[in-house]
């Protein structure tokens, strides 16, 4: 449900600056001052004070598993919660429910309290500080408004709530751009936030067309919800003249990582967030902030090449630094009806209509069209699958028109036998996909 943009602005402007934001960011900025050592036992003094409280009204975390070190317990798998989200839900605790977009085919059905809200704006103000950005400074947003309607009739759209002309990622081309342009004059933007991806193709869209005065107080380009690729943080840094802060996280909100500056492939976990792990490949989140919807010892299905609980050689950051993440981030596009690349992130929206779909998938056969492919077990009424449909595309706006189907367990399946969000049979003519490089 879309909330009153009246109401959100006022809510946003006071969390800015209420205190609970200002006490997590103190705590944060305390523990930057501590030792490794001192964090890890910050850390396990945090979960033996909230863990109680979960196991008297988490039914889950009843289970007699759940006695001795934490080490021993066990690894709670995305299935687990998927097919009985209420055995994990604490239902004294005021929540929204959404669902994940389904970066894995699977979509997640989560409670999200309410007060994380705080919790989760102080985590992300603090990456942003790294950067010179405050929350209310003005902005640039190439990514999915998470308020309104759509970007069904506006390409472009400024937003009182975050103080940002908000830039649709579904239509990335030469005329959205110039009109960006006229629109912010004045407004004098310290920040680009959003997906790399879609600011890697107004990036070069600007090396393109030369210097933008309107851009000159550009402080920092923020981003989150991708992986960064090669050569992305290069261009970001010359072509906006500034620093470049990226940071990785879940919507299950388990683990927060912020990205060391000396070296893009390395994370650094922020302590306050919840607790990470190593487990054979996979890292493994245990999350402090959302009281809705506690999750222990949660497989995030993302990978890691190393973890390190040493001080970082690069930047001196006495966090847990978490190297080489791989998995559900990455950077996987459609095309709109010019060739405009379109990630797919920009498709997980927390549509409460996917909560009992069990798979998905999208596949694309041809520029400006794709079609959403659904299974539940429980059977999809062709009302619903109306209903999805027209929510998408207003979300999408009109540069990609997706028709939603029902689809058997068969039909998910890539050569290799694995479930992908996206089934790419439709590749761009070179050099005419706007942005990328070649």
């Amino acid at each position: 449900m879309a909330i009153d943009s009246r109401v959100a602005s006022a809510v946003f402007q006071r969390l800015q600056s209420s205190p609970f934001i200002r006490r997590h960011q103190r705590q944060i900025d305390r523990l930057k001052e501590s030792s490794p050592d001192e964090i890890a036992e910050w850390q396990s003094t945090r979960l033996k004070s909230l863990f109680p409280r979960w196991q008297r009204h988490v039914q889950h975390y009843e289970s007699p598993l759940y006695t001795g070190e934490p080490g021993s317990w066990p690894v709670l798998r995305k299935e687990d919660v998927r097919l009985s989200p209420d055995a994990f839900r604490d239902r004294r605790v005021p929540s929204r429910f959404v669902t994940t977009g389904g970066t894995r085919g699977r979509p997640l059905p989560i409670y999200i309290s309410w007060s994380s809200l705080f919790t989760e704006w102080a985590h992300v103000g603090a990456a942003w500080r790294e950067g010179g950005v405050e929350l209310a400074d003005p902005k640039i947003t190439f990514r999915s408004s998470s308020l309104g309607g759509g970007f069904s009739d506006k390409p472009i759209f400024y937003q009182r709530t975050y103080n940002h002309f908000v830039v649709s990622p579904f239509h990335l081309n030469d005329a959205t751009f110039q009109s960006l342009l006229t629109q912010i004059d004045g407004f004098w933007p310290r920040a680009i936030w959003g997906y790399p991806s879609a600011i890697q193709v107004f990036a070069k869209w600007v090396e393109r067309t030369g210097g933008q005065p309107a851009l000159s107080r550009i402080q920092a380009v923020l981003l989150g919800s991708e992986g960064l690729r090669s050569g992305q943080r290069e261009l970001f840094t010359q072509v906006f003249d500034c620093k470049v802060v990226s940071w990785y996280g879940q919507s299950e909100k388990v683990v927060f990582a912020v990205g060391c500056p000396g070296d893009e492939s390395i994370y650094h976990v922020v302590p306050t967030y919840g607790i990470a792990e190593k487990v054979g490949p996979s890292i493994i989140g245990t999350g402090f902030t959302n009281a809705a919807m506690p999750l222990v010892r949660y497989d995030t299905e993302d990978g890691a090449q190393q973890f390190s609980s040493v001080r970082c050689k690069l930047c001196g950051s006495p966090f847990m630094s978490i190297a080489g993440i791989a998995g559900r981030w990455d950077q996987s596009l459609l095309y709109g009806v010019d060739n405009e690349p379109i990630s797919t992130t920009a498709l997980n929206a927390h549509f409460p209509l996917l909560a009992t779909v069990d798979r998905l998938q999208y596949r694309q056969e041809e520029a400006g069209h794709a079609t959403l492919l659904l299974y539940s077990s429980d059977g999809i009424s062709s009302i619903r699958l109306a209903a999805l449909r027209d929510a998408i595309n207003r979300h999408v706006g009109d540069r990609l028109r997706i028709e939603v189907q029902c689809a058997t367990p068969a039909d998910f399946l890539s050569g290799r036998g694995k479930i992908k969000l996206l089934d790419q049979r439709y590749n761009p003519s070179p050099g005419v996909t706007p942005g990328l490089s070649e």
